[in-house]
C-alpha cells in the first residue's frame, strides 16, 4: 500500500456534449491500485486504501483526503479517473481518458469519514484534548463544505425515478456487443445489472452509499455542534434511506427473500456470432446481443441476480449504519 502512494499534478480531460476541455490543473497525493498497471488516482478505490492508511498515520490521511476534495468542481463532482497530465495519459486506453462529469463513482471516501466522526463521537474527554482528535475535528469542520456539495451533486444527479431511489449513470443503452451493459461508474463494472439499461433502473448499491453517505454527513455535522438547520436535512435522509419499508418496496424479491436491482430486463438473451451471407459463402461475424426467446421480452422487473451488489447492503448494516 504504501509503496503505491504517488503525487501528480496537472489536469484531466473532460467531455461535454459539443467539445473536449481540460480541467483546473491539480495536484493530487494519493495511493492507486496498481503502480505497474493503474499508475493513478482512483476515487472509489481511494476511500478503501484510506481505511488502512488512516490507522498508520492519520495525518497523512487527512493531507490525501484534502487533496481529493480539492479536485471538486463547483457543482460538486469529482472525477472518478485522476489522469492528470500527458504523462499520466500515455498510460491510459484513448477510450477512458476524457471525464464524463455525469458520472459518478461510488463515494467510499465517506467510509474512513464517518469512521472519524465516530471517534470524536466516542472519544472520551483526554482524547478529546488531545491533539489528534483536535485536528480531526478541524478537518472535519473545514471539509463539511465540499462533502456537502458532493452530497448533493450526487443526490441530485444520480436520483432515481422513484424517491428513495438511485441510478448510475454510464451505462449504453444501444451496446450489442455485451451480454450485460458494463457499469463502469459503480465499481462494480461487469455486475450483472438490467440487461437493456433504462431510466427506470434502481440500483440497490447506489442507494447504500447514499444512505451511508447522508449518515455520515449528520454524524459529522452532530458532533461539530453545526447549526441544526444544516445538519437536519442529513439526517432526515438518512432515516428515509435507512427504512426498511421504504427499502423493501423499491428493491425486495418476496419470490427469493432478495434486495436486488430493478429495470428492463430479461434472461433470454445470449451473444451469437452475426452469420453473414455472401456468394461465396458464409462466414461468421463478431458476436452480438440476441433476444434468444421472442416470449420473454424485456420488462421492468426485479433483477434476479445476487452477489456483490446485495452484500453491499449487509456489510452497511452490520459495520457501518447504526
Amino acid at each position: 500500500m504504501l509503496g503505491g502512494i504517488g503525487y501528480f499534478y496537472g489536469s484531466s480531460l473532460i467531455s461535454l456534449p459539443d467539445r473536449t476541455v481540460p480541467n483546473f490543473e491539480a495536484a493530487l497525493f494519493s495511493a492507486v491500485p496498481s503502480r505497474s498497471f493503474f499508475p493513478r488516482g482512483f476515487l472509489w478505490d481511494e476511500g478503501f486504501h484510506q481505511m488502512l492508511i488512516s490507522k498508520w498515520d492519520p495525518a497523512m490521511s487527512r493531507d490525501m483526503l484534502a487533496h481529493w476534495l480539492d479536485l471538486m468542481n463547483k457543482q460538486g463532482w469529482i472525477a472518478r479517473e485522476q489522469i492528470l497530465g500527458a504523462e499520466a495519459r500515455s498510460r491510459v486506453p484513448a477510450e477512458y481518458i476524457q471525464q464524463q462529469p455525469t458520472s459518478a463513482n461510488p463515494p467510499t471516501l465517506f467510509l474512513v469519514l464517518a469512521q472519524m466522526a465516530n471517534e470524536i463521537a466516542t472519544a472520551s474527554a483526554d482524547d478529546t484534548a488531545s491533539g489528534r482528535m483536535r485536528d480531526q475535528q478541524l478537518f472535519l469542520k473545514a471539509a463539511f463544505p465540499r462533502l456537502t456539495a458532493w452530497f448533493t451533486w450526487f443526490n441530485t444527479t444520480q436520483a432515481g425515478t422513484m424517491p428513495g431511489s438511485y441510478r448510475w449513470r454510464g451505462r449504453d443503452p444501444n451496446s450489442l456487443t455485451e451480454l450485460n451493459p458494463k457499469t463502469l461508474t459503480s465499481g462494480l463494472d461487469d455486475f450483472p445489472r438490467a440487461s437493456h439499461p433504462s431510466d427506470d433502473e434502481r440500483h440497490l448499491d447506489l442507494r447504500c452509499w447514499m444512505a451511508l453517505s447522508s449518515r455520515a454527513l449528520a454524524t459529522i455535522g452532530k458532533h461539530l455542534n453545526l447549526p441544526r438547520r444544516e445538519v437536519l436535512p442529513f439526517e432526515q435522509t438518512a432515516q428515509l434511506l435507512e427504512d426498511i419499508q421504504s427499502l423493501k418496496r423499491l428493491h425486495y424479491s418476496d419470490s427469493t427473500g432478495q434486495f436486488l436491482d430493478y429495470g428492463n430486463h430479461t434472461e433470454a438473451v445470449q451473444l451469437q456470432h452475426v452469420i453473414h451471407r455472401t456468394p461465396r459463402g458464409n462466414f461468421r461475424g463478431p458476436l452480438q446481443r440476441h433476444l434468444v426467446d421472442p416470449s420473454k421480452p424485456p420488462k421492468l422487473q426485479l433483477v434476479p441476480h445476487f452477489g456483490r451488489d446485495s452484500l453491499l447492503l449487509l456489510y452497511m448494516c452490520m459495520c457501518v449504519l447504526p
